[in-house]
C-alpha cells in the first residue's frame, strides 16, 4: 500500500482498489485504523488516543488533497508542516 506520508512514527497511506466511502489506512506502533476522509472518524481498528489526535488532525488540514488523491487515484506525496506536538 502507497505511503503517502510519514510523521511521528505514523504512516498515512492509501490504496485506490478499495471500497468507498473514500479513506486512508493509519499504521504506528504495531497498530493500525483506517479513517474515513468524509467524516473524520475511525472506521475500523484502533491507535492510540494521543496519535488519533494528531492524525485526525492531519486529516483536517490535508482533507483537500487527500479527497483530491481518491478522487483522481493518484499518489502523491504529503510534506506535513512542521507543527508543535
Amino acid at each position: 500500500m502507497p505511503v503517502i506520508c510519514e510523521f511521528l512514527g505514523v504512516q498515512v497511506c492509501m490504496h485506490f482498489k478499495e471500497h468507498n466511502p473514500p479513506h486512508i489506512h493509519v499504521h504506528c506502533s504495531g497498530k493500525s485504523a483506517c479513517i474515513n476522509l468524509e467524516t473524520c472518524e475511525i472506521m475500523y481498528g484502533t491507535i492510540s488516543k494521543n496519535r488519533t489526535k494528531i492524525v485526525l488532525e492531519f486529516v483536517n488540514s490535508y482533507k483537500e488533497q487527500l479527497m483530491d488523491m481518491w478522487n483522481k487515484k493518484e499518489i502523491r506525496k504529503i510534506e506535513r508542516k512542521k507543527e508543535s506536538v
